[in-house]
């Protein structure tokens, strides 16, 4: 049987892992673009030949049509204590506050939604080079690393042994939180329309009222 998410509101699903980095992957659907394969890679990378484990791989939400293999790669994983499953909810708000960092490992994305998230909760993220990225971690709150296994690995080993830094890059997240609040893109994205209305002086150059 499949756990449900509501097991992170029980802080034990952390405690008992104190000593491990737990990394958090949010996704409805796709999680083969979403890079989830490579991730799984990762995790059992940063593991290999190490006792105890250095870093665990919590799973919320659900794969996409025909990846049904990838729960079995999860599975696997949870056998040896390096990745929870924790299914499908939709609060993933406590997620948020009781893991370590967020891991995106996308082959694209526009503006993520789950790096909006981690940073409204404070979460250090450690991304692939996607869309916006740079604008997201821009304040130290993040790593982008090569979309590749080992340098996710490398990116989290060196977390898992750094707390501070980890903290650090938390704090540095929350700082970010009033500028990419839904009602602050709002004004930012009504500001660029209401912009791109005004005619400049030659007239040209920018939309008309109208047009």
């Amino acid at each position: 049987m499949v756990p449900s998410l509501c097991a992170f509101n029980r802080r034990a699903e952390f405690t008992a892992m104190s000593d491990v980095l737990n990394c958090l992957f949010v996704a409805l659907g796709r999680w083969e673009r979403k890079g989830f394969p490579l991730l799984l890679e990762a995790v059992r990378q940063a593991n290999a030949g190490r006792d105890p484990i250095r870093v665990c791989l919590h799973v919320a939400g659900s794969p996409g049509r025909g990846e049904a293999h990838l729960l079995d790669a999860v599975e696997a994983l949870a056998r040896v204590g390096t990745a929870k499953y924790h299914g499908f909810c939709s609060d993933v708000s406590a997620a948020y506050r009781e893991a370590d960092v967020l891991v995106v490992a996308s082959c694209y994305e526009t503006l993520s939604l789950v790096m909006l998230d981690a940073i409204r909760f404070g979460l250090p993220v450690v991304s692939a080079p996607v869309n916006g990225v740079e604008e997201l971690l821009g304040n130290a709150n993040g790593l982008v690393v090569a979309r590749e296994p080992a340098a996710f690995c490398a990116a989290l080993l060196a977390l898992h042994a750094d707390r501070q830094r980890l903290k650090t890059m938390g704090e540095n997240s929350a700082a970010l939180r009033e500028r990419f609040s839904a009602p602050a893109i709002a004004r930012q994205t009504l500001a660029v329309y209401e912009e791109s209305l005004v005619p400049t002086q030659a007239g040209k150059g920018r939309l008309q009222k109208g047009e």
